[in-house]
Parts: structure tokens; C-alpha cells; sequence
């Protein structure tokens, strides 16, 4: 036996050993929720759901620095207007942050930081602008995304809004998603709060039930919330409606993988912040995995959402139809043109008129000849006359 032979005879047993292995994969991949992920995952990545969700992951970095801006407007017009008392308490809580720089530097900074709150219009003005322009941005790129899983054809539809209207729509249904997401996020920290008061009015503030109960309580909250916010993304953003019953399920699966992240960048946040090499730009870069994951969790969900109705796989080697090669069908003869009555009368029809020609088409040359001959003789006994 040769090489080649001891080689093809080793890759039939392996290949025979491995069809029962690959034979279960093919039944485990055709059961209906496991060929729906299958489904869904194949229709996020051939919509290009990575790039869309890098895009939207990239316009809500930019809307935070407008926010940051906002909220210290607001922060410098409370402390201006409203408690100018607490100025002392802020400049001495940069300097405690700032114990380890030296005296002119921290004077420079705390100057800054106070005519920064006393310049608050000017900021406020600047933030709100600018965060209008990057919300609209970041609302209308949220929205195409997920159109982009929903459409039946992939080729982005013509949008003949005008752009002012078309801003005005993605400004309002940014404010009520941040409506909803601070609604919700906020009515789970107060039912917390209000569930431990309420324990410790019952005198049960310091039990092993209302530790436990907390804890169960608090994750139970922030998945209410975060369900109620992934249901507003998918009735409210996108262009095209989905079912009802479908929406809910996602934006179930939608709740429970934000807590998730949720608490994984706590975990990374916490892990980080005592590093004092990472300590500046961890929680940053945290922040932005967290923006990109959470917009990636919002497109596969809906690829999820999209597929719901589409069909299973179907088993190729055991539903589908082989194409074989099978000789053709002779072809079956149709009604003649010409019957045959009419093809033998036209034939002798045809030989009778060929008769005719040919006959007198021979007298005629027959007497041309017998003129000819007849000159002829006459010419020659003329001239034996005359002799």
C-alpha cells in the first residue's frame, strides 16, 4: 500500500467518524430558538450592524461633552444665583482633590474652576447649541441603524423630509428618550429608597429580609427600566413598526443585557480607579466601551426582532432537491401543415403542368428545327438550278 493510499484510507475513517458529530450539529442548529439567533446574527453582520453601532457608539461620545457643558451651567447658575454660599465648599474641595500640586498652580486652577460657574450663560449657550446639533445627529444615525436591520431590502429608502423638520422630529424623540431613560432610572432609585424607609418604619431597617430583599429588589427595578427604555427605542426611533408581541420579548432581552453591562463597567470602573496610571483616562475609555456595546446590544436586538417571522434553515442534504441528469423527452409531433390528400394532388397537379411545358416547349423546338432544315434545303437546290 502507498503513501497516498494509507493517507486517503486515514481521511475516509476520520471523515466517517466525524459525519454522526456533524449530523447532531445539523439537528441541534435546526431547533427554532437556537436557528433565530443563527438567523439574527447572520442579518446583523450582512447589514453591516457592527459599523451602524460603531457609528451611533461614536455620536454619543460626541453629545456628552455638549451635556458636561449643560449640567456645569446649571451646576454655576445654582452656586451663583441660588447659593453663593457654597462657593467656599467647592473651591476647598478642589483644593483637597488637588493636595499634591504646588501653590500657584492650584491657585490658577481654582480661579478657573470659579470663573467657569460665575460664566455660566455663556457655557450653558455654547453646551445647549452644540448638544442640539449632536443629539439630532446621534438620533437620526440611532434611527437608520435600526431601520437598516428592519427593511425588507437592504437599499436605504429616500427620505424627502426636510432637514429642518427632520431635526425638529430626532431633537423631540431624543428628549423623550432621555425622558423615559431618567423616568425610569429615577423611579428605580426611589422605589429603593422608599422600600428601605418603609422597612424601617416596620422595624425591620436592619434584618438578614430587608437586605435581602433590597438587593433582590434593586437588579428586579433596573430591568423594569431598562425594558421600559428599549421598548420606546423600538416603538418610538425607528421608521418601520414591528409586532407588538416581538418588541416586548426583545426588549426583554434588551433590559437583561444592559444590566449586564451595567454592571460590568462598575466592575472595570472599580477596578481601575485605584490605579493611578489609569485613573485619568480608565473611566473614559470605560465609558466609551460601554457606548459601543450598549449600541451594538440595540442592533442585534433588533436583527433579533426582525427575524422573527422569517422561516427556519432547511437541511440541504435531507429537503433538498438534487438536480439529475436525465435524458430528454422525445418531443411529441403536431397536427401536420399539408395533409396528404393535398400534398398528392399538388404533386400531380405539378407533374401535369411540367408535361405540358416540357411538350410544347419540344414543339416548339421541333418546328424551329424542321424551318431551319427546310431553308437550308431550299438554299442549296437553288443553287444546283442555276448551275
Amino acid at each position: 500500500m502507498t503513501v497516498t493510499d494509507r493517507v486517503r484510507e486515514r481521511t475516509e475513517r476520520l471523515r466517517s467518524r466525524a459525519q454522526p458529530v456533524q449530523t447532531r450539529v445539523q439537528r441541534i442548529l435546526q431547533i427554532g430558538w437556537i436557528a433565530h439567533i443563527q438567523r439574527a446574527i447572520q442579518r446583523y453582520n450582512g447589514r453591516f450592524g457592527f459599523q451602524f453601532g460603531a457609528g451611533v457608539a461614536y455620536f454619543s461620545v460626541l453629545a456628552i461633552v455638549p451635556v458636561l457643558m449643560v449640567a456645569f451651567s446649571i451646576l454655576g447658575f445654582f452656586l451663583v444665583e441660588l447659593r453663593p454660599d457654597l462657593i467656599t465648599k467647592v473651591s476647598e474641595l478642589v483644593t483637597d482633590q488637588l493636595h499634591g500640586v504646588d501653590s500657584e498652580s492650584l491657585a490658577r486652577i481654582e480661579s478657573f474652576v470659579l470663573s467657569t460657574l460665575q460664566n455660566y450663560t455663556s457655557i450653558g449657550s455654547v453646551g445647549l447649541i452644540t448638544g442640539l446639533y449632536s443629539g439630532a445627529a446621534w438620533m437620526g444615525h440611532l434611527r437608520n441603524a435600526i431601520d437598516a436591520q428592519w427593511r425588507i431590502d437592504f437599499d436605504a429608502e429616500r427620505d424627502t423630509t426636510p432637514y429642518v423638520i427632520k431635526v425638529a422630529v430626532n431633537l423631540v424623540r431624543m428628549a423623550g428618550l432621555l425622558l423615559a431613560i431618567g423616568i425610569t432610572f429615577g423611579l428605580a432609585t426611589i422605589s429603593t429608597n422608599l422600600a428601605q424607609q418603609i422597612a424601617t418604619w416596620l422595624g425591620f431597617g436592619d434584618t438578614w429580609f430587608t437586605s435581602a430583599m433590597l438587593r433582590i429588589l434593586a437588579p428586579f427595578l433596573s430591568l423594569v427600566a431598562g425594558w421600559l427604555t428599549f421598548c420606546y427605542i423600538y416603538l418610538v426611533v425607528p421608521r418601520q413598526r414591528e409586532g407588538w408581541r416581538y418588541i416586548r420579548i426583545g426588549a426583554l432581552f434588551g433590559a437583561i443585557g444592559l444590566f449586564v453591562l451595567q454592571y460590568g463597567t462598575a466592575l472595570i470602573i472599580g477596578a481601575i480607579s485605584g490605579n493611578t496610571a489609569v485613573a485619568v483616562f480608565g473611566p473614559v475609555i470605560a465609558l466609551m466601551l460601554f457606548f459601543n456595546l450598549f449600541a451594538q446590544l440595540i442592533l442585534i436586538v433588533a436583527a433579533w426582532i426582525a427575524t422573527c417571522e422569517e422561516p427556519a434553515f432547511i437541511d440541504l442534504d435531507e429537503s433538498r432537491v438534487r438536480f439529475a441528469i436525465t435524458p430528454p423527452k422525445p418531443a411529441e409531433e403536431g397536427p401536420p401543415m399539408v395533409t396528404e390528400e393535398t400534398a398528392a394532388r399538388s404533386v400531380r397537379l405539378g407533374l401535369g403542368v411540367g408535361w405540358l411545358t416540357g411538350t410544347a416547349t419540344g414543339l416548339g423546338l421541333g418546328a424551329v428545327l424542321a424551318w431551319i432544315v427546310g431553308a437550308l434545303g431550299r438554299l442549296l437546290s437553288g443553287r444546283r438550278s442555276s448551275r
